[in-house]
């Protein structure tokens, strides 16, 4: 069971929460994510949040992906194509 420790909206990518089996939403591009919100808004303490681990799940993206492009994500947990830049892994 994971519990939302702030408000997570929906199809967001959610990262790793401070508490055991706790998630919060995206914020920065350093934190570790552990899955992408479904279609239900979670507010803050609601315990039975789903996210998606793996397979295919719905996303909101944050600009232009094109088919093929591979994925990170924006401070606002929204997906973006990855544009790495010299010396830096994403």
């Amino acid at each position: 069971m994971i519990a939302s420790e702030g408000a997570i909206s929906a199809y967001l990518i959610a990262k790793v929460g401070a508490a055991d089996y706790g998630a919060l939403q995206f914020a920065a591009i350093a934190d570790k994510f552990i899955g992408v919100s479904t279609e239900i808004d979670t507010a803050s303490g609601e315990h039975n949040m789903d996210v998606v681990h793996e397979g295919v799940a719905d996303i909101k993206l944050g600009g232009t992906v094109l088919h093929g492009d591979f994925l990170t994500t924006d401070a606002n947990g929204q997906g973006v194509t990855v544009a790495p830049t010299a010396s830096v892994n994403k």
